[in-house]
């Protein structure tokens, strides 16, 4: 197909590792300070749980589940159970959805507007 692809590769890396540290650079300025209980089980939990609902190949999905779910939890919908219901999140979405709850809304929006005006 002509696409270099370990060039390839080697630029998806560099962005991805761009982005890990301005995360980084962000949280550790949010919090004051970092140390080894950012990365705590609990935590991965909950962002695993969040890609998981969102669907793994699906950035928007992910995103929409990242708002919801984090937006729930701070609301202090989960009350003590937060990580509890982290998990039985992650769990239920394995069972029953492993490819993810289609949450995409744009692809939505595009798939309601584009049947409308082809029908008339």
């Amino acid at each position: 197909m002509g696409v270099n692809t370990a060039r390839t590769k080697l630029i998806t890396f560099i962005i991805a590792a761009v982005c890990a540290a301005a995360a980084g650079s962000l949280l550790t300025h949010y919090n004051g300070s970092i140390g080894p209980g950012e990365a705590a089980p609990l935590k991965s939990i909950r962002y695993l749980s969040i890609v998981a609902v969102g669907g793994i190949s699906n950035v928007a999905g992910t995103l929409a589940a990242g708002i919801i779910l984090n937006f729930l939890s701070l609301r202090g919908v989960f009350g003590v159970y937060d990580d509890a219901v982290f998990g039985v999140i992650l769990v239920a979405v394995m069972m029953l959805a492993p490819e993810g709850f289609k949450l995409s809304i744009p692809s939505w929006i595009s798939k309601r507007f584009v049947q409308r005006k082809s029908k008339t």
